[in-house]
């Protein structure tokens, strides 16, 4: 039964369409995409190509069976064919060639697309393409030929719909539900954690910052965790903001994504970050998976950077003695130098990262100015009289 979608009202982002069959959820296997130029084939055939379909643009009607018969013998359950006037020299092959493609069993389902004609006019005026049956002539003049050549598609179309106060979303959105394989229907979800340190995920729609909350990085006992194990997970519960956190998250996901759905958005990305992705946002990435799959939304989850700091050493939560634990602690050396006659030099020696700094303290009595004692020389044991400047 043929199906006519018209734009009847407009209130915000909800649309409202005058027929009964868009309760209707048809798969069928073979879909033939046809209409007015500019009408939004290539919009409905990209969101056919999203479902599933094998699609084809513009391919002589004289090879829909062989196309068929590929199909069928490459497993390809359901495929999509994209036919206007370009083709209109082979439109006398579109019946017999049907004919052959319904008895291997692709009975084809016909979309015709339209809009009225100063919409059309619009769109090419803003692509600033020229109108196929009119390349030296007015838009309108090609409009008029064109919806003459092809009313008699349209009369045999199985779904005609008019686009003129659509936006290429809207036609996505409709596109989509009315071939949804069932009613219900929801958007796919990927939720993931990450860490801000470690940059943001390029391809996320929705990004949360979760470094606000607790971090248990702080608390000893929960440093060597992650957010996949139950004592963190108990920690950050204990904290209302948390809790206050995840709920006001779940209300608003639940209240986007059947918008997102709406305009024919089939995935949806949403990412939490904390400083290093460890605790935080992997808690708050399971808590609101699982949130989502019990309201029937189909996720998957990824934890980006859990185990970039996983070979962080336990032993660094345990003060300042426990900072270098993973060295070899360096005894000290004790330097004994012999001192010169006239005065008296202490020269204390230490050891860092196998090179050895001297550092001489004034001398405990009276020396003259005019002696100048080597630091070198000391670190070396000896000390030799400095020769005397000349007066």
């Amino acid at each position: 039964m043929r199906a006519i979608y018209n734009l009847i009202s407009h209130k915000g982002s909800d649309l409202c369409y005058h027929s009964p069959a868009m309760k209707e959820h048809v798969r069928p296997n073979f879909i033939i995409v046809t209409g007015l130029s500019g009408a939004g084939k290539s919009q409905a055939m990209k969101c056919l190509e999203d479902q599933g379909y094998y699609c084809v643009d513009n391919l002589p009607p004289a090879l829909i069976p062989e196309l068929a018969k590929i199909c069928h013998t490459s497993n390809i359950t359901s495929f999509a064919l994209a036919l206007d006037v370009r083709s209109r020299e082979f439109f006398e092959d579109l019946a017999p060639a049907l004919e052959q493609a319904n008895k291997m069993g692709y009975s084809p389902y016909i979309v015709f697309l339209e809009a009225a004609d100063n919409v059309l006019i619009n769109r090419y005026a803003e692509s600033r393409r020229q109108h196929p049956l009119a390349p030296n002539d007015r838009v309108i003049n090609g409009i008029i030929k064109e919806r003459e050549y092809l009313q008699t598609f349209r009369e045999e179309a199985d779904l005609v719909i008019d686009t003129s106060k659509f936006s290429a979303h809207q036609l996505r959105g409709l596109i989509f539900k009315h071939f949804s394989a069932s009613e219900v229907t929801s958007s796919r979800i990927h939720v993931m954690s990450f860490g801000f340190k470690h940059g943001i995920p390029l391809d996320t729609d929705l990004v949360f910052d979760c470094r606000f909350l607790p971090n248990p990085y702080y608390v000893p006992e929960l440093r060597p965790l992650s957010g996949l194990d139950k004592p963190v997970c108990d920690y950050l519960y204990t904290f209302a903001t948390y809790q206050q956190f995840c709920q006001k998250i779940g209300d608003l996901l639940l209240f986007l994504l059947p918008k997102y759905l709406q305009e024919g958005k089939e995935q949806v990305n949403i990412a939490f970050g904390c400083t290093g992705g460890r605790h935080r946002s992997v808690a708050l990435a399971e808590t609101i998976s699982k949130q989502l799959a019990k309201h029937g939304y189909e996720t998957s989850i990824e934890h980006r950077d859990v185990e970039r700091n996983s070979t962080r050493q336990a032993s660094f939560s345990g003060g300042n003695s426990g900072l270098y634990n993973s060295v070899s602690p360096v005894p000290a050396v004790e330097c004994n130098h012999a001192a010169p006659t006239t005065s008296v030099h202490k020269t204390a020696c230490v050891t860092t990262n196998s090179k050895t700094e001297s550092t001489t303290q004034p001398p405990a009595q009276s020396v003259n100015a005019n002696d100048v004692t080597s630091t070198a020389s000391l670190a070396q044991g000896s000390v030799k009289e400095p020769p005397r400047l000349a007066q």
